[in-house]
């Protein structure tokens, strides 16, 4: 198991990975951080020098994050809502439901709340 460290970068701060690979890995995740895993025997100024090679890219990728952020609805749990599940759109239709544990039939009642997803026997 490698130990992650952070490092100076010409993107800022990243988490520094080594590892068994040929090559360097960078990684944006959606909060914006910089995740890299790089050979063991690579230097810190190549990692940097290969960062700033791919600014571009990394400042590309902050910025999708970022716009997919501010246009995401916020979550609401109200009858007729929709949300999305393996790929399909349902409508939420929240009851009062009386004992917890699991229905058979695709229903998960809790104390106060009861989830249903329709699905088609085939």
């Amino acid at each position: 198991m490698s130990d992650t460290v952070t490092i100076r970068t010409p993107a800022g701060p990243a988490s520094l990975r080594r590892t068994n690979r040929g090559t360097l890995a960078i990684s944006v995740l959606p909060d914006g951080t910089l995740e890299l895993a790089a050979p063991r025997d690579s230097s810190e100024a190549d990692i940097s020098a290969k960062i700033g090679r791919r600014l571009r890219w990394i400042i590309r990728q902050r910025a999708t994050f970022a716009e997919m952020s501010r246009n995401r609805m916020p979550v609401s749990y109200a009858s007729g809502a929709t949300h999305r599940y393996l790929g399909c759109q349902y409508r939420l239709k929240v009851r009062r439901a009386e004992p917890a544990g699991v229905v058979s039939g695709g229903m998960i009642v809790g104390e106060k709340w009861r989830f249903e997803i329709p699905f088609s026997s085939v």
